[in-house]
């Protein structure tokens, strides 16, 4: 199955031009969750922050049609003691 993994923020979207191969659903949305992961990972990194609210990962079809929508904020857990 082919879908494509567009990055969704408020007033910019970043579009994945050319998809990937996955074996089903469930495997592009663990793709998602990883490219999610990475991200945070890196603007932590850099700036010490991260912004988990309004972005997330739109799974879609070639023809355009969202499959799933994985937010940022599913990706992580957040542990306050």
């Amino acid at each position: 199955m082919h879908f494509f993994l567009h990055i969704r923020e408020p007033g910019q979207n970043l579009d994945d031009p050319d998809g990937a191969e996955f074996r089903s659903l469930v495997e592009a949305r663990q793709e998602a969750i990883a490219s999610i992961r990475e991200i945070l990972g890196s603007e932590i990194k850099e700036s010490g922050r991260c912004d988990v609210l309004a972005r997330a990962i739109e799974i879609t079809a070639p023809d355009g049609q969202v499959h799933d929508r994985v937010a940022f904020r599913e990706a992580i857990v957040v542990d306050f003691c």
